[in-house]
């Protein structure tokens, strides 16, 4: 009952903050656009019930304040036992928010004030140790450990581990045994999977980080064990194309359950010109991603290798989600109920294919999730060769490629 009763404080602060920073746009640019999307969410679940709306009124008239915090408090310990889904959101985004504030008091404090990088270093802790006190034991999580510092055409290690959330003190220890860690440079950057992953289920592993070669460039494992520990080299690329000493280079490790993306693990690290000194240790970078809860997936029916390896995917984790977009998107008729689902979506995921280019669906679909404005929203997948040129309006994103 303790963690529900946290969960229920949690949502009642965050909904609190976010009316706040809507009643009086005490808010930084980069977070109106994520604002403004939980605030949507909120209200669409609330204003189905009565109580629910009569809460938001108060919430934006600023009205008794102190009454209406007991009044919410209240309606939503009645409706954790019955509404788990809004609940699984909610966390998601008093996660993403705690660390958008952590991340902007790392980017404001400089690396040598080591009282306050310290301190910010013990915020980020307990922000996971709650991250994985919410979680069941049988969720799977996705944990990188890679050095901060990667100096100019030299190899660093990286070590990602698959495993559960009981498991993550082990794999800590282990990961000492192949980098060179110290106590205060020790970090992990890490996320849990969008639902259960059954046993046997083969991951593939993808990392990405500007600038920079991994070797190999992917990997997969059998989720078979409690943990699973999988090894990559990288190293910076052509020294012409990169900001020595400047701007960390900005990336990703990708999961991927046949050709569906399940998780991302945030990654980035400086580019330095030369080491530092032989005996000097090497520092850990730290920082934790979101939980991917629900994908909307947009693709060609036409694509028939694409919808049966889809379909596998769907059996093995067992998201409901994912069965409801497959049954809206049956026979490829568009409907209007696709909407919802892409606005409610964490991730779309877009299919890109010559049959996809030609789908007026798709179009329909992408051209939606464009509107919405969400940053690194829209996620496209190609595999054939050459790819498809995609549309003027799909141009500034980034198109990964999958083995199908």
């Amino acid at each position: 009952m303790n963690k529900l009763s946290n969960l229920v404080d949690q949502s009642v602060d965050l909904i609190i903050e976010v009316a706040r920073k809507q009643n009086t746009s005490h808010s930084t640019a980069d977070d109106d656009f994520y604002i403004n999307e939980i605030w949507g969410f909120i209200i669409a679940r609330l204003s189905l019930f009565s109580e629910g709306g009569i809460i938001l009124d108060e919430l934006q008239s600023e009205r008794n304040m102190a009454e209406t915090r007991n009044r919410l408090k209240a309606f939503l310990s009645e409706l954790i036992n019955t509404d788990e889904e809004f609940f699984m959101r909610i966390e998601k985004y008093i996660f993403d928010i705690n660390q958008r504030k952590i991340n902007r008091k790392v980017i404001s404090h400089p690396e040598g004030d080591e009282h306050k990088q310290s301190s910010l270093r013990g915020i980020r802790k307990e922000s996971e140790e709650k991250l994985v006190e919410n979680q069941k034991d049988d969720d799977v999580n996705f944990t990188v450990f890679y050095e901060k510092g990667l100096v100019v055409k030299e190899w660093a290690n990286m070590l990602v581990y698959v495993h559960l959330p009981k498991c993550l003190d082990e794999i800590t220890h282990d990961s000492q045994f192949f980098l060179d860690e110290t106590n205060s440079g020790l970090g992990k950057s890490s996320s849990s999977s969008a639902q259960l992953i059954q046993r046997g289920t083969e991951i593939t592993i993808i990392p990405e980080l500007a600038g920079c070669v991994f070797n190999p460039p992917k990997q997969s494992v059998l989720w078979m064990e409690d943990w699973h520990r999988v090894g990559f080299r990288v190293r910076t690329a052509d020294q012409s194309t990169l900001d020595i000493n400047g701007l960390p280079r900005i990336g990703q490790v990708a999961f991927y359950i046949g050709p569906l993306l399940v998780a991302e693990v945030p990654i980035w690290a400086e580019v330095l010109a030369q080491g530092g000194s032989e005996h000097e240790p090497k520092t850990i970078n730290r920082k934790t991603a979101a939980v991917y809860r629900t994908i909307f997936i947009s693709y060609s029916h036409k694509d028939t290798n694409v919808v049966e390896r889809l379909s596998s995917a769907y059996k093995v984790l067992g998201m409901q989600y994912l069965r409801d977009v497959e049954s809206l998107r049956s026979g490829e008729e568009w409907n209007q109920a696709l909407l919802k689902m892409i606005r409610e979506a964490d991730i779309f995921q877009l299919y890109w294919s010559a049959n996809a280019k030609q789908s007026i669906y798709v179009e329909q679909e992408w051209r939606f999730a464009l509107s919405l404005e969400r940053e690194n929203f829209i996620r496209p997948l190609f595999w054939e060769l050459p790819m498809p040129v995609p549309p003027e309006d799909l141009g500034h994103l980034h198109f990964s490629s999958l083995d199908i």
